[in-house]
């Protein structure tokens, strides 16, 4: 990874010490006391103060990817629990003291224009659910998190004598032989059971601390403190509920009809937890590339042709070592990211690569969210890059949709190309009552804080089945399950995320269809939208990428409707 870059450092002297609460304090102390005599002089505290807040969110987010690319590093571990018991405490404190200077200031209003209106409004949000034990308890809640990071990351099985990461299971379930992919499930499993009642114990006490820290801040349960806290003042919880509802109503059938069909093609009586990823055809599994560096290569020279800009910046992650993607022992599984390091302005993308069609997907999805926050790099204000969830999910998987337009780069075989598109459209199809599922099951959790794990369990079985059609058989596996939410790493780290990850789908799906419509004025729109940043609401951000935010069931059968029609075009 590039070395840490300090030389636009104005207020801060350039090589401070940010492990050491007494190296930041004085800091901290000269930007509260302050004297702001006019709008201009308000202004410059802004810029000091964000030149504060990149320089420790710089090295904080550097021990974030360090504790995910090194789960099993006892120093790593060490560092980060002392950032967030030590230093962030106090760091959470001082900025709610700068949004009251900031607030309580005359010249305030002077500078409330359009631009600022929504970091404005989550700003007098936050003050007014501040709880200073809540700067501790957010704190331990980290370090939990983090505990499930290390779980996870150390999780291996044996197969023919290798030991692997517990994700290369995916792989070798797109083999043919169905004994061989049942003994590949029953391995993996007894790995999953293992680690069972530590999740348990590890998700109950998230759930205690979380329902502490929701009412301290005045909320009765923390589903609402959650939607406040990532700022979603443009709908409300029971919209989500009703956008999961009619997803139930209109998506799940079709992922219903999608698993007959498997069952069909495959000639099976019934469908197995190990029977989902073999391909249906007698070609071999799809293989967008031979090994990683083909793979960041093709998905750069994949960019270029949708986007100079865009083949441009992920080129310079590159050229600056902001790629983790091999596999390994002891990283984090389950899950990709992409982060963003505020003084070097540069992304980081973290991803477990095995070759397959769904890790060209998920670098693709990441790569999104990289060209998202490269365009926002330059804002005037930190808050302006703070985005909306809902957008920036909407950048990450519209790349992905409009990518497909150059996925010959991957697959040179035109059915290949076709198998790969079409697996794609029908991934969104199966994801969406997943999202809904578990987003439904947390709403659940979070309103039931003091329900037995057991009761968790068959929550999840219940949940599962409305969301799936209960189409697949775990007999023999109903401990695997029944504990499938130990395997979704948002309910542990970012709870209550996936509700953005259905209002971007449909927006993506939309986005989309414009493109294929008019690409020069889609992109245009597209690259518009992810450049607004946080200055304007979600609604807005939408309308200016040239789609609706809309989840109602007529808007939700349009969309699918149209997927369906794309899906039988490549039949």
């Amino acid at each position: 990874m590039i070395a840490l870059n300090t030389s636009k450092r104005n207020f801060l002297p350039q090589n401070l010490d940010i492990s050491q609460w007494q190296n930041l304090k004085p800091y901290y102390d000269k930007l509260e006391n302050e004297t702001i005599k006019n709008k201009e002089d308000l202004k410059s505290w802004l810029k000091h103060c964000d030149e504060l807040g990149d320089a420790v969110g710089e090295y904080m987010t550097r021990l974030g990817i360090n504790t995910t690319t090194k789960t099993n590093d006892e120093d790593t571990a060490k560092a980060y629990e002392k950032f967030v018991t030590l230093l962030q405490p106090g760091i959470l404190a001082y900025e709610n003291k700068f949004k009251l200077k900031l607030t309580d200031s005359p010249f305030f209003e002077e500078i409330d224009e359009e631009d600022f209106f929504p970091a404005f409004r989550k700003i007098k949000s936050d003050l007014e659910t501040y709880n200073a034990e809540n700067d501790t308890l957010l704190g331990e809640e980290a370090i939990l998190q983090n505990k499930y990071t290390q779980i996870i990351g150390t999780q291996t099985f044996n197969y023919e004598g290798k030991q692997l990461p517990l994700d290369r299971m995916s792989v070798l379930l797109e083999d043919r032989d169905r004994t061989k992919r049942e003994q590949i499930f029953q391995i993996a499993s007894e790995v999953l059971l293992q680690d069972s009642e530590k999740l348990d114990d590890l998700l109950s006490k998230l759930i205690a601390i979380r329902h502490k820290i929701a009412k301290n801040a005045g909320f009765d349960n923390y589903n609402s403190y959650k939607f406040a806290d990532w700022g979603r003042f443009d709908y409300s919880i029971e919209e989500c509920r009703q956008m999961y509802s009619s997803i139930a109503d209109i998506v799940v059938p079709m992922e219903i009809q999608i698993k007959e069909e498997r069952k069909r093609l495959l000639q099976l009586d019934v469908l197995r937890p190990w029977d989902s990823q073999v391909p249906l055809t007698d070609r071999p599994p799809l293989k967008p590339s031979e090994n990683t560096e083909e793979l960041l290569n093709k998905t750069i020279q994949c960019f270029n042709h949708i986007d100079e800009y865009f083949g441009t910046g992920l080129a310079r992650m590159k050229e600056t070592g902001n790629f983790d993607l091999d596999p390994r022992i002891n990283k984090m599984k389950g899950a990709a990211y992409t982060t963003y390091l505020p003084e070097t302005k540069v992304p980081f993308i973290l991803h477990n690569n095995n070759n397959t069609a769904s890790d060209l997907n998920t670098l693709i999805h990441e790569g999104g969210h990289a060209i998202h926050s490269m365009l926002c790099a330059d804002m005037e204000y930190s808050f302006f890059r703070d985005v909306p969830l809902e957008i920036a999910e909407v950048a990450s998987k519209a790349m992905e949709l409009i990518s497909m337009e150059f996925w010959g780069i991957f697959y040179l075989n035109p059915e290949d190309l076709k198998q790969a598109k079409k697996a794609k459209l029908k991934e969104i199809i199966k994801v969406l009552p997943l999202y809904s599922m578990a987003e439904t099951f947390q709403l659940w959790m979070y309103e039931n804080p003091t329900h037995s794990t057991e009761e968790r369990h068959n929550k999840w079985t219940e949940y599962h089945r409305q969301y799936t059609g209960g189409i697949i058989d775990y007999s023999g596996y109903e401990n695997i399950f029944s504990s499938g939410f130990q395997k979704n790493m948002a309910i542990y780290t970012l709870p209550l995320y996936m509700a953005a990850y259905c209002f971007s789908d449909f927006g993506a799906i939309a986005l989309w269809r414009n493109y294929k419509k008019d690409p020069v004025i889609a992109l245009e729109q597209y690259k518009t939208a992810l450049s607004l940043g946080n200055t304007r609401t979600v609604p807005e951000l939408y309308k200016a990428a040239g789609i609706e935010f809309n989840s109602s069931p007529a808007y939700i059968k349009e969309l699918m409707d149209f997927l369906k029609q794309q899906i039988a075009e490549l039949e």
